[in-house]
Parts: structure tokens; C-alpha cells; sequence
């Protein structure tokens, strides 16, 4: 062993004894400061916790977790300083323990072989945690692990992951969120796992996530998702992918390289005012049971604006450009082997491939009502006869109430 690591071992032994002597002498108004000395540190009581410079050890061989806290009741606020870590090992810039009611706020945590913040994610979480103003940015693995029922505020996640496959899409994930948890006014950009992935029965909203390798979004069942954009994202990135029972509203998907939205396995979502625009896949993709589309708008996107399957209702939609590159899409296309039960009501279908698609032996028993349809480059309406479609008029004139249009 040489002079080097017979000093850290000595500073480790230091900074513990001083951890009960220094925070005494410093607790005086009613917050114990943290310096560099005291690194690592294991913050083990309940109090109120203030780092008093930047913290570097990106050039040492730093092999723990820049701070642990083991108590509940804990606030900790960064101060606006940098809390800097090593690629080179597997530890954590802060790990929080299955404890409850921990503050992190105002800092900077960059450079940390394992997540920049791990407060737990699937098992043994911390419950009731809230994160301000932090950023995340170049960690080996996930960017914030906020645990359960944490509360997630104006923090930014930035190249967070590397490019390793075999961890998993969430690996390199700029924000988790574990269940009934909220994340609002978050900024994801180019992590290389999903920009934000939550469990069940959450809320995100007025997020933006840009150019992450996976997902932008990508969540549990029953979340609320509201006023949040996604752009850009890359390899097989859906801009936003929920899973079923959950609500997206008020939110915009740009230029993905999947679909736009999408709902998978257990359906009954909805979306309402909504806009998916020049994904290279769908625009919506709910080719899932029972799942209400609303006041959304499907534009240029490669595939079909609107996918959908059965027990559906798809109403006052605009969908316009679609379809043209993969040759089959169109405006709206109900599900070949089992779109059935559907409800299609007045929707206006302009300039796709298709406007109307419900062709094939499973796509039965819809009823289509209400539709405009203009200047579509194949057909206007393309259905299969065991479909209930209202009478296609070329004029108001002659119509009646429940009567589709094409001109």
C-alpha cells in the first residue's frame, strides 16, 4: 500500500469523527455545512444540510458514493455547487436509502460512474422525496432515480448513459419516477435510454424531451401526462408511450423515429387535443382495446395519422399528409385482424394515402359517421361491407345529420 492510499483511508477516518464535531460547531443557524474534508459522506440524522463548495473528483481515485443519507427528514441543498465524480468507478453521486421525506435541491451532479442520483426505482425505494432545480448531466448510467410518491421540480437531465444495449432501454434514463410519483417543468435531452420513464399512477406535466436514444416518455399504467412536448427522439424512440388506463392531453410529438404517441398491452387510454406531427411511424398509435382520440391533430407522419384497433371512439380528429411512405397508411386505419366495434364520428380526413381505412376480416361492426374527406390520393373512404358507414355525400344540400362527406 502506498503514501497515496494510506491518506485517503486516514481523511476517511478523519472526516468521520469529524462528521459529529464539525456539523456541531456549524449547526448554530440550524444547518450543518458540508465540506470536502468530510467526503464520503453518510449523512445519518434527520436535519438540514448545506454544501459549502464544489466537490471534484473526477481526477482521483474516488471509489464511493459522493453522499449517502441513511435518515429520514433530510434536506439537503447543493447551494448551486457542482458535486463531480469519476466514470472510472460504479457508485453514485448521491444514493439515498429506503427512507422517507429527503429534499435535494439547487446543484449540479455530473461524471458519476453509476446514476447521478439514485433514490431507487423498481424495489427498496425512498418514498416521499422531492427534487428541485437539479441537473443531471453525463452519468455512466440513470440521470435522477426520484423513487415513490417523489414530488420532481425544474430539474434537467443531460447525456446521461452510454451506448450499451445489453442494459436496457431504461439504462441511461435522464428522469425516473417510481409510482404515484410527479414530475413537472423537466427539461430530458439526449440520454441515451428514455428522457422520462415513470411507474403507475403518476403525472407529468409541461415537460420537454429532446433527442433521447429511447422513449421520450415512457411510463406505467394509469399516468396523467398534460402540457408536455417531445422532439426528435432517435434509434426506435416513440415521442411519448404509455401503458394502459392513462390520460395525454395537451401535448405535442415531433419528428420521432417511431410513432408520435402510442398506448401498448392493456388500452382504455385517452387522448384529447393533442398534435403528432412528422413521426416516422404513426402519429397515434392505439392498437389497443377501448381507447378514446379526441381534438387531435395527425399530420405528415409517415405511417397512418390515427392507428387504431377495437371498442374505440374516434371523434373530431384532423388528419392530413399521412401515410404516403409506408403505402398502405392513411388519415385513420382501423386494425385489419381485429378493429371492430369502433365508433369514427366526425373527423376531417384531407390529403393522406387514405382517409378512411377498415379493411380486412376483422374489421367489422364499425359504425362511421360525420366524416369529411378531401383530396385524398387513393380513396376518400376505403371500408369493407360488414362496416355500418352513413350514407358519403358530395353536398350539405342534400345530406342528412348522421351523413359522411367527400368532396
Amino acid at each position: 500500500m502506498n503514501f497515496r492510499f494510506h491518506r485517503i483511508a486516514f481523511v476517511g477516518v478523519l472526516a468521520a469523527a469529524f462528521l459529529t464535531a464539525g456539523f456541531k460547531a456549524r449547526a448554530e443557524n440550524g444547518r450543518f455545512e458540508i465540506i470536502r474534508e468530510m467526503f464520503p459522506l453518510t449523512i445519518t440524522n434527520s436535519g438540514s444540510y448545506l454544501l459549502t463548495e464544489d466537490i471534484d473528483f473526477s481526477n482521483s481515485p474516488f471509489a464511493y458514493d459522493g453522499i449517502t443519507i441513511s435518515a429520514s427528514d433530510v434536506h439537503l441543498d447543493l447551494n448551486g455547487h457542482y458535486l463531480m465524480g469519476s466514470i472510472g468507478n460504479t457508485d453514485d453521486g448521491i444514493a439515498i436509502d429506503p427512507v422517507r421525506n429527503v429534499t435535494v435541491e439547487n446543484g449540479f451532479i455530473h461524471g458519476w460512474g453509476g446514476d447521478g442520483i439514485d433514490a431507487g426505482y423498481d424495489t427498496a425505494t425512498a418514498t416521499g422525496c422531492v427534487f428541485r432545480k437539479i441537473q443531471t448531466s453525463y452519468n455512466y448510467r440513470d440521470g435522477l432515480r426520484a423513487g415513490r410518491s417523489a414530488y420532481v421540480e425544474n430539474c434537467f437531465a443531460l447525456r446521461n448513459g452510454l451506448e450499451l444495449e445489453d442494459l436496457g432501454h431504461e439504462t441511461g434514463t435522464g428522469i425516473l419516477i417510481g409510482q404515484s410519483s410527479l414530475a413537472r417543468r423537466c427539461v430530458s435531452v439526449e440520454n441515451w435510454g428514455h428522457g422520462i420513464a415513470s411507474r403507475s399512477s403518476g403525472e407529468i406535466s409541461d415537460c420537454i424531451v429532446y433527442r433521447n436514444q429511447h422513449d421520450g416518455y415512457h411510463t406505467g399504467q394509469g399516468m396523467l401526462i398534460r402540457g408536455s412536448v417531445a422532439y426528435g427522439q432517435r434509434l426506435n424512440g416513440d415521442g411519448l408511450e404509455v401503458d394502459g388506463g392513462s390520460v395525454v392531453v395537451d401535448c405535442v410529438a415531433v419528428s420521432n423515429n417511431d410513432d408520435g404517441m402510442k398506448t401498448r398491452t392493456y388500452g382504455r387510454s385517452v387522448f384529447v387535443n393533442c398534435s403528432s406531427i412528422s413521426n416516422s411511424s404513426d402519429g397515434i398509435n392505439a392498437r389497443v382495446n377501448g381507447v378514446l382520440v379526441a381534438e387531435c391533430t395527425a399530420t405528415r407522419n409517415k405511417d397512418d395519422g390515427l392507428a387504431i384497433d377495437s371498442r374505440s371512439l374516434i371523434v373530431n380528429n384532423l388528419c392530413v399528409g399521412n401515410g404516403f411512405i409506408s403505402g398502405d397508411g392513411g388519415g385513420i386505419n382501423i386494425k385489419e385482424n381485429a378493429g371492430d366495434r369502433c365508433r369514427i364520428d366526425s373527423n376531417h380526413l384531407a390529403g393522406n394515402r387514405e382517409g378512411l381505412r377498415i379493411v380486412g376480416a376483422g374489421a367489422s361492426q364499425n359504425i362511421v359517421m360525420r366524416n369529411s374527406a378531401v383530396g385524398n390520393s387513393v380513396n376518400d373512404y376505403n371500408y369493407s361491407v360488414n362496416n355500418d358507414v352513413a350514407p358519403i355525400r358530395s353536398s350539405v344540400s342534400t345530406a342528412d345529420p348522421w351523413d359522411n362527406f367527400s368532396f
